[in-house]
């Protein structure tokens, strides 16, 4: 039993809601703190794992085989930045495995037809975030799930979990206006 000394009624009235709200399982504040830090927690060891995959592939000639089997595809700076949102679009696990990939793969190709790394950035940041929020199976999608489930079920919301988040796709105004700028850019 947690035993606080209180002077007046309305702190003693404060100190049993906290109260409450600690033995009704930590509160909602501080159960998305904890949640927030065993994501980061379970996210860096994840990403660093991606990264050595990455750079396997790296190592291992895959970027440089896709820029010589490209060479013959992509001939103008569009048809290279349009390649690369199609290429940012089409990795949908996890925003910073899109991120390094399209990256490695793509700098070579952008360099060549001298299209500036700010750009190539732009169109890699503006893709790989945006579609792995709005494909069903990313990991972002599986901790916004995590993050939302509890409080629609503490405000009785009919939908919860994935039914949930699969019906806000269609609002996520930001993605979808994020990826037709990087074409409108492209283009």
């Amino acid at each position: 039993e947690l035993s606080i000394p209180v002077k007046d009624d309305k702190a003693a009235e404060l100190v049993d809601k906290i109260k409450a709200g600690v033995s009704a399982g930590i509160g909602v504040g501080a159960g998305v703190l904890v949640l927030l830090l065993g994501v980061v927690l379970v996210s860096i060891p994840f990403i660093a794992i991606l990264g050595g995959i990455v750079q396997i592939l790296v190592v291992a000639g895959g970027a440089e085989a896709f820029a010589s089997w490209s060479e013959a595809r992509i001939h103008s700076r569009r048809s290279a930045q349009l390649a690369t949102f199609g290429m940012g679009i089409s990795i949908l696990i996890d925003d910073y495995f899109n991120a390094l990939t399209v990256g490695n793969v793509m700098r070579p190709i952008t360099d060549r037809l001298h299209i500036s790394r700010a750009k190539l950035a732009y169109n890699i940041d503006s893709t790989s975030a945006p579609d792995t929020i709005l494909f069903p199976m990313s990991s972002w999608v599986a901790t916004c799930v995590l993050l939302i489930s509890p409080l629609l079920e503490q405000y009785g919301f009919p939908d919860t979990g994935l039914p949930a988040f699969l019906k806000t796709i269609p609002y996520n105004y930001y993605s979808w206006l994020t990826l037709l700028f990087v074409i409108l850019v492209s283009w």
